[in-house]
C-alpha cells in the first residue's frame, strides 16, 4: 500500500529534493504516533531511507563509511531488505499502469493527477487483493506479444505507421481545400 505520494516535480529532480519539498517532510506532526520500546528508548514508526535522505527521529537510515561492524552491516542488511519492498511497490505500481513506465506525451501539468489517481487506483487493486499484470517481456513470448501486450506495444506495425501517415495526409489535403 502506497501510505504517502508527493507528485508534482520533475523526474530528473533529486530524491532529497523533492523529500524536502514533502509533506511527509515539512509535518512530521501528522505521522502516526505509535511507538515502541527498544532498550528503554521509545521508538516511532519509521520510514526506512536511502543513503540520499538524512537520518531523522522519525526517518531512518542504514551506516555508511569504510569500515562498518559487523553489527552495522546486519542492521544494514535489515533496512535494505525493507527498502526493496519499496522498490517492488513501484514496480506493482509501473506495471499495473504503464503510463508510468515510460514517456509520456500527457502535459507535464496534468502528469502530477495522473500519478495520483495511479497510486489511489493501485491501492484499491491491493485492498481487493488484485494481482498486477506482469510487463509484457515477461508475460509474453514474440509471437503473441501484438495481443497479449497491446497496452505496452511500443513497436507499432509498418502497415499501421503508413495507415497513419495516409490519414495524416488525407486529412492535411482536406484542410487545403
Amino acid at each position: 500500500m502506497i501510505r504517502d505520494i508527493c507528485v508534482g516535480t520533475p523526474g530528473s529532480a533529486h530524491d532529497a529534493a523533492v523529500f524536502a519539498a514533502s509533506d511527509l517532510y515539512r509535518h512530521p506532526e501528522r505521522h502516526p504516533q505509535a511507538t515502541l520500546v527498544v532498550e528503554g528508548v521509545q521508538v516511532p514508526l519509521l520510514v526506512a531511507g536511502d543513503p540520499a535522505y538524512p537520518l531523522l527521529p522519525w526517518l531512518i537510515k542504514g551506516y555508511s563509511g569504510p569500515n562498518l561492524s559487523e553489527e552495522q552491516e546486519a542492521f544494514n542488511g535489515h533496512l535494505n531488505g525493507s527498502r526493496v519492498k519499496v522498490e517492488h511497490t513501484f514496480g506493482h505500481l509501473k506495471g499495473r499502469w504503464r503510463i508510468l513506465a515510460k514517456r509520456s506525451d500527457i502535459h507535464h501539468s496534468f502528469m502530477p493527477t495522473v500519478v495520483a489517481a495511479c497510486c489511489v487506483l493501485h491501492n484499491i487493486c491491493e485492498m481487493e487483493k488484485q494481482g498486477s499484470i506482469q510487463p509484457c517481456e515477461d508475460s509474453c513470448n514474440e509471437g503473441e506479444r501484438q495481443l497479449c501486450c497491446l497496452q505496452c506495444n511500443d513497436r507499432p506495425s509498418a502497415q499501421a505507421v503508413l495507415i497513419r501517415d495516409t490519414l495524416m495526409q488525407y486529412v492535411a489535403h482536406l484542410r487545403r481545400q
